[in-house]
């Protein structure tokens, strides 16, 4: 359940940086998923959100292979007929006629010249320039644990922080990301490479592993 909340959070904050984007990209006006989701049925909108259920995962017998997206204010299904491989994370601008389907509300493009997946962003920053700009991109970094080590925040989770030098950032380990916050690597003093979701707690800049993966000791 925390994890839930704090996935929601990163995508809501997601929509600071991506919001630009979208405003740039040609085709309709989008508009808030939230106001998308009031419009009469039949009526085309163009919404732009972060990819929460993967391309396909629902796959139905009338062959939808659509995904779910959501941006600061709402989700929605698109409905399409074509798996298109979208991965949990990615941008994507989407144009198409509301319906529903059986009560599920949805969009459905005219085309698949009506899904745009815009590019993906990894960055590599410096731990100390983690912060507005980072908001919603999956970004990575690295540095030294500082002396704090693993400070629990539970139910939630776990905080670690990093200094490569130029200031210390927070990594969150969510509870339901199952990382083991006893991890050698997690001890005070060892570098590690993180990746993870570029997010905001109140006023704290932190970056959001997803998996022990995102998780890479440099040193033991």
């Amino acid at each position: 359940m925390a994890f839930d909340y704090r996935l929601a959070r990163a995508l809501v904050l997601a929509w600071i940086v991506i919001a630009p984007i979208c405003a740039a990209a040609a085709g309709p006006k989008y508009i808030p998923i939230v106001t998308a989701r009031v419009q009469a049925q039949g009526t085309t909108v163009a919404v732009m959100g972060l990819v929460t259920v993967p391309s396909g995962d629902f796959r139905s017998s009338s062959g939808d292979e659509g995904f779910a997206i959501q941006d600061q204010t709402a989700g929605i299904w698109i409905s399409v007929k074509k798996n298109l491989k979208f991965k949990v994370g990615q941008r994507v601008l989407v144009s198409g006629t509301l319906g529903q389907n059986f009560g599920k509300l949805q969009i459905v493009p005219n085309s698949l010249a009506d899904v745009k997946a815009l590019p993906g962003v990894k960055l590599g920053v410096a731990t100390g320039q983690v912060g507005m700009a980072t908001l919603g991109y999956l970004i990575s970094i690295e540095g030294t644990i500082t002396q704090d080590g693993v400070v629990a925040d539970l139910p939630y989770g776990y905080k670690v922080f990093l200094n490569d030098g130029s200031g210390v950032v927070q990594v969150y380990l969510n509870a339901s990301t199952n990382i083991d916050p006893r991890a050698p690597y997690l001890k005070p003093g060892r570098q590690l490479r993180v990746t993870g979701f570029g997010s905001q707690y109140n006023t704290t800049y932190e970056i959001e592993p997803r998996d022990r993966r995102d998780l890479e000791p440099i040193s033991l």
